[in-house]
């Protein structure tokens, strides 16, 4: 890989996998899957949102070169080493999480699903507001490999805070004349969910 597709991955990270911002949502996931007391699930963490944020930006490049030209996948060209790099963290996620002993086969299905979801379905049908809704259940199914289990409650608390700050901050998502009204119901159902946890109770 030559020096300037290395400084464009270095520009891609900075640009859009800001550590201020996604180190604290990795911490939160391992904290979430009760891994927390492992720095390599941190790492795996860390990894796995990465490498799904940067499989979101490859899909979404006909969008951006309309809506975000400044970006630098756009102004890219070429994404051979951005497809390298998606495939080598992929790779290297599989190897942690077989060493962490964590859900290597729910890492092999999320993997196998997101090649669906991003090749096979219209873009269109990503970009739409149910469709958004839908790739947020990856966060959850981050949970699910570091725990090497199902913790329906942890899982449902992290999607509903992606959800709800996906509608606050997501200017495309408030378009829909819904968002409020689903934004209201994710709102009561991360209540009652903290409500039922604080209780002792589950899902």
């Amino acid at each position: 890989m030559s020096e300037s597709w290395i400084e464009l991955c270095r520009a891609y990270r900075a640009e859009r996998y800001r550590l201020r911002m996604f180190l604290p949502i990795a911490i939160g996931l391992a904290v979430a899957a009760s891994a927390a007391t492992r720095p390599e699930s941190w790492i795996l963490s860390g990894l796995l949102v990465f490498q799904f944020r940067l499989w979101d930006d490859l899909a979404d490049i006909d969008f951006d070169r309309l809506n975000h030209p400044g970006r630098v996948l756009v102004k890219a060209g070429r994404h051979t080493a951005f497809y390298v790099l998606l495939i080598s963290s992929a790779l290297l996620n599989m190897l942690l999480a077989t060493w962490l002993s964590a859900a290597l086969i729910t890492c092999l299905v999320i993997n196998a699903c997101a090649v669906i979801w991003y090749h096979v379905f219209p873009a269109v049908w990503r970009r739409s507001f149910a469709g958004r809704h839908f790739t947020l259940l990856k966060y959850p199914m981050f949970v699910w490999v570091l725990a090497g289990d199902i913790l329906m409650d942890s899982m449902a608390f992290i999607y509903l805070c992606a959800a709800i700050y996906e509608l606050l901050h997501d200017r495309d998502m408030r378009l829909n004349s819904a968002w409020r009204a689903v934004l209201t119901v994710e709102l009561f159902s991360l209540a009652g969910l903290i409500a039922v946890i604080l209780s002792g109770g589950s899902l």
